[in-house]
């Protein structure tokens, strides 16, 4: 029985699928937030991603349409804040690029779905920033992701 696809699985899949970002964090794209794992913690600060959901809906949301919005934050961390500027760029500029693609990630049980993103819109500007307690440099931008939500077996 099918559910309503994940648009922050689906998001993490697709941006491990661009070259531009794999190149950048090789696979430390996360969904919500980073590991809290000692050795990734110990290996910060690097290149990583982490896609959170932002609360609030998107304009992709009409009441009995099978279709979602909604909002997300970026969070791109880096060395230094530049680092995560830029990372957050090269997001930006893959984000942007989706035109109603199918994307496939894994669900909790390890079986493979398929959910259809239209698009990427930017709802925020970035906003540089340090975590509070390691002091790594992040900087986020929002969007709002546009998807189908009804699953589809891959």
């Amino acid at each position: 029985m099918s559910q309503t696809a994940d648009p922050i699985a689906a998001t993490v899949a697709l941006l491990l699928e661009r070259d531009a970002i794999s190149t950048e964090v090789g696979d430390d794209v996360y969904g919500e937030e980073l590991p809290d794992a000692a050795a990734f913690v110990a290996s910060m600060p690097k290149a990583a991603i982490a896609v959170q959901s932002a609360g609030g809906i998107g304009p992709g949301d009409a009441s009995y349409l099978p279709v979602g919005g909604l909002r997300i934050d970026l969070d791109c961390y880096g060395t230094s804040l530049y680092e995560a500027r830029r990372l957050a760029r090269i997001a930006h500029s893959e984000l942007k690029a989706v035109r109603r693609e199918l994307v496939t990630y894994d669900d909790e049980d390890g079986n493979p779905v398929s959910v259809l993103i239209h698009a990427y819109q930017v709802a925020g500007g970035m906003v540089a920033l340090r975590e509070p307690v390691t002091g790594w440099s992040r900087v986020i931008r929002t969007f709002v992701v546009i998807y189908a939500e009804q699953e589809v077996s891959a």
